[in-house]
């Protein structure tokens, strides 16, 4: 049955009932295995081949991440030794069965062992325990051994496919894990590999300069993890890494392609999901984190911390003004269909909100926040069984595909994604703001 018990406002009781019946309903697909603790995407996927059930995307690394959060907030021991008890599976694919599903390339960080270093980092955070650290040194030096040279000699990949979703995202973990744990080869490595990206940017035929990213079909894609915004943002990361200016100046241009694709009605501005051409004239601009004006602040909100450039802040709070005058989070639209993810809908505008409430404190992008939650809640659809409560979100996870209902539990497109931002609203209402970033997401963490 759907949950109708949120009207005007939402308390910190009812967030985390809701935290509370997702948690159960991720748990209802936990598997004891011979390997470890195995959380099945069966029933709650329905795409066919889908992400991989280890996955920072849909499976156990994001389960992690959503674990150590709840955690943190609430102090409940529980929550650490689950996310302990899934690190086994992980580790024995990593050893015995290392081909992924439906990976981006085994190293990528949404999608392969980028992503599950990602969450095994956040482990050796919270307990320091040297199995941890052990199974990122493996992964690092498998990364480190598979790169290719690039054909003109400068720098280096994997993919050869630049977005965030690929070869991006490995530079980005690489540097995360090198800060971590004080790797100045590991430092090293990345910034010379990465200059690979100086040479990558592209004029645009009506201003500014782009970064295919990761091309789809053919299509240039301007979403932040898939396009140019990602690509910049990395640039931005490596210059803050290194002092080199090459990777500064390679971001030149791009808030300018930005701005030249825009789609400008009044004071509102949404990002193209592609650019057009002959044969799509008209693209879907989407809202969300994957393709929109969820995931763009991103990037703008990097280029400011390097810039201080306050014309980047008013630019993120149209994009996210804009999102709300579009209907959202209550209206669904082409650019936001019926999703919940933390890609592609819900949860990434929630999590969106509270970052830039975060920086700029203004209670409008609160109130904003409070709106999708409610949203989010009333979505959730509440089962008992055996004295039980769970809770999942139904949702048609593929835009082209309105039919195909599902109800993942993964971090980027289900349950744990969205529990883990509703953490942040009732960690903040509690007076006590608790949220550890993914390393695209430039706002500040507190843990």
């Amino acid at each position: 049955m759907t949950q109708t018990v949120i009207t005007t406002d939402i308390t910190t009781d009812q967030l985390l009932k809701t935290i509370e019946g997702a948690y159960n309903y991720i748990q209802s697909k936990r598997i004891e295995t011979e390997h470890g603790i195995r959380y099945s995407l069966e029933g709650s996927a329905n795409s066919d081949p889908y992400f991989d059930d280890i996955s920072l995307y849909s499976g156990a690394a994001g389960i992690i991440h959503f674990l150590l959060h709840y955690y943190e907030v609430t102090g409940n021991e529980q929550y650490l030794q689950d996310a302990e008890a899934a690190f086994s599976y992980i580790q024995y694919r990593w050893k015995e069965a290392r081909e992924l599903s439906l990976a981006f390339s085994p190293w990528a960080f949404t999608t392969g062992y980028a992503g599950a270093s990602f969450a095994v980092a956040e482990l050796y955070k919270f307990t320091q325990k040297e199995v941890y650290k052990t199974f990122i040194e493996e992964v690092v030096d498998g990364i480190i051994a598979d790169v290719k040279a690039s054909d003109d000699g400068i720098g280096g990949y994997w993919t050869g496919s630049f977005g965030i979703l690929a070869d991006s995202g490995i530079f980005l973990e690489l540097l995360s894990l090198a800060d971590q744990f004080d790797r100045q080869d590991w430092r090293d490595f990345t910034l010379q590999t990465g200059r690979v990206l100086l040479n990558k940017g592209i004029d645009y035929k009506d201003g500014g300069r782009y970064f295919e990213g990761s091309s789809f079909g053919g299509k240039i894609i301007p979403g932040f993890p898939i396009g140019a915004g990602g690509v910049a943002y990395t640039l931005l990361k490596l210059y803050q890494a290194s002092d080199d200016k090459a990777f500064l100046d390679a971001t030149a241009g791009v808030k300018d392609f930005y701005h030249a694709i825009y789609e400008y009605q009044d004071k509102t501005i949404t990002v193209p999901h592609d650019l057009p051409n002959e044969e799509n004239e008209n693209p879907v601009h989407y809202l969300g984190y994957c393709g929109g004006n969820a995931g763009l602040i991103r990037y703008l909100y990097e280029d400011y911390k390097v810039s201080k450039d306050d014309k980047n802040l008013s630019e993120i709070e149209q994009l996210i003004q804009s999102i709300v005058d579009l209907g959202a989070p209550e209206e669904h639209s082409e650019g936001f269909w019926h999703t919940i993810a933390y890609c592609c809908g819900s949860a990434g505008f929630l999590n969106a909100f509270l970052s830039v409430y975060q920086v700029t404190g203004k209670d409008i992008y609160l109130d904003f926040a409070k709106r999708t939650a409610i949203q989010l809640v009333k979505d959730g659809d509440l089962n008992e069984e055996n004295g039980q409560e769970s809770i999942k979100w139904n949702e048609a996870y593929t835009r082209l595909e309105p039919d195909n209902i599902s109800a993942p539990i993964g971090f980027y497109d289900g349950a744990a994604g969205v529990a883990s931002v509703l953490l942040q609203l009732y960690s903040l209402l509690e007076g006590d703001y608790k949220v550890s970033r993914i390393i695209d997401d430039p706002f500040p963490s507190t843990y």
